[in-house]
Order: C-alpha cells, then sequence, then structure tokens
C-alpha cells in the first residue's frame, strides 16, 4: 500500500472542531495555509510517489511473468490481505502494535473508516498498476470523499467513476446519483 501518503499525511489531521469550522464557511489564515500547503504536497508527491509505485510493479510482473491487466480489483485485495495488519499499522501511523494492528484487522468491518482508508489506498494501488498511469488530483479526492463518508448510508454524487469506485472502497455505502435525486426531491 505505498500510496497511503496520498490520503493520510502528517499534516491531515485537523481536529472535529476545525472541520465543523470549516463546514460553517469559516476560513482563518490557518485553515487557508493548510489547504494550500496540503495543495502543493498532492501535486509534488502524487506524481512521484506514482511512478515508484509503476516501477514496483512493472518489475514485480517481469519477476513473475504475470500482467496486472489479467487481475481484477478483488483478485488484487484479496492477495493483499496477508499484509492489512500492516496497513492497518500504516493507517494508524504505527499508533497500534502488532497485535493490536491484527485484530483490527481483522474486525475491519466495525472500523468504517479505517476499512474505507485502507481500500481506497489499494484501489487506488490497483488502478495505478493496471493502467501505469498516476491519477489526477480530483480522483484522489474522490475517494477522500468516499472515506469521509464511512459512517453514512447514502452516497450522492453526480460522478459516475465515483459512483462505480464506490463499492470497492465501500460496500456499505448506497450510491444515488444526483440526476436521481433531483428526479425524486425537484430542483431546490
Amino acid at each position: 500500500m505505498l500510496c497511503t501518503s496520498l490520503f493520510l499525511s502528517d499534516q491531515s489531521s485537523i481536529g472535529a472542531s476545525e472541520v465543523a469550522w470549516l463546514a460553517a464557511g469559516n476560513f482563518s489564515k490557518e485553515v487557508e495555509e493548510f489547504i494550500r500547503k496540503r495543495e502543493i504536497e498532492m501535486r509534488t508527491s502524487v506524481p512521484r510517489i506514482s511512478q515508484e509505485y509503476i516501477q514496483h510493479i512493472q518489475k514485480k510482473e517481469e519477476e513473475l511473468g504475470i500482467s496486472m491487466r489479467k487481475w481484477d480489483f478483488e483478485k488484487f485485495r484479496d492477495a493483499l490481505k496477508p499484509r492489512f495488519p500492516h496497513f492497518v499499522s500504516q493507517v494508524l501511523k504505527g499508533s497500534t502494535s502488532s497485535f493490536e494492528s491484527k485484530e483490527i484487522s481483522y474486525r475491519l468491518p466495525s472500523f468504517p473508516v479505517i476499512r474505507s482508508t485502507i481500500r481506497a489506498n489499494l484501489y487506488l494501488d490497483f488502478t495505478i498498476a493496471y493502467h501505469k498511469d498516476s491519477p489526477n488530483l480530483g480522483r484522489i479526492a474522490d475517494y477522500r470523499h468516499i472515506i469521509d463518508a464511512s459512517y453514512c448510508k447514502f452516497f450522492l454524487s453526480d460522478d459516475s467513476q465515483q459512483l462505480n469506485a464506490l463499492s470497492n472502497i465501500n460496500e456499505n455505502l448506497v450510491g444515488v446519483p444526483w440526476r436521481n435525486f433531483r428526479k425524486k426531491f425537484g430542483e431546490n
């Protein structure tokens, strides 16, 4: 899960009060600076991390005589299941013991945000490996929104690719296309 840093960098640990402040539309200089730094970090790290990962995958494909083009996401995810305790530790920034990481990995459905974060990273890794291309920053943001909705029942979006990725990242979310929502509830 080489792309973990794309979703959870050291700078991304803002608290609930900051989130509420942002949701209310208030932007302090600190928040503006956080956003600016995060955007710069993403623009510089995504291409580098993706290129390193593509080279790693190409090397593994050559060593093993396989092609990622023959895999689907479920096969990719299942092949990496033994590494889930390590991924839990990465997501939680090493704050758990080996035993705790293993226990959490066995009970991932009980931890929706951790599960969605791991699966979003795996899905991103899979799409990079499959297409041999760096994702655009908008796609990464789409996956972050799915992680943010981990405790929700419905996910409203006008982006069909985002809705298609939904079941791979959080199978408990019900995707609702924006046009269907508008038809049912009107323009307002």
